[in-house]
């Protein structure tokens, strides 16, 4: 994370759930919305970050690109590709 986007982020971790942007302006989060962050490497992670958030932890040993590659085959296979029912926009 940028200093910028680390400290944004912080603000929708708190119990205010604020985003600022950096233009100062301050957008509310619903407390239906959830949001999720994914990253590679919590190197500039600070204490605050980790205390806010729940984390879940894979060694690289864990998902090996086979299970990857088969979970992916896995979700094309029961996607329905038909068309049939699908609302029109």
């Amino acid at each position: 994370f940028s200093s910028f986007r680390r400290d944004a982020h912080h603000s929708v971790l708190d119990d205010n759930k604020l985003l600022t942007l950096p233009s100062g302006e301050r957008l509310g989060i619903p407390d239906n919305m959830r949001i999720i962050l994914e990253v590679d490497s919590l190197k500039q992670a600070t204490p605050a970050t980790v205390s806010r958030c729940g984390m879940i932890w894979f060694s690289n040993d864990t998902l090996s690109d086979a299970m990857r590659l088969q979970h992916l085959l896995d979700d094309l296979l029961t996607e329905d590709i038909s068309g049939v029912g699908a609302s029109e926009g």
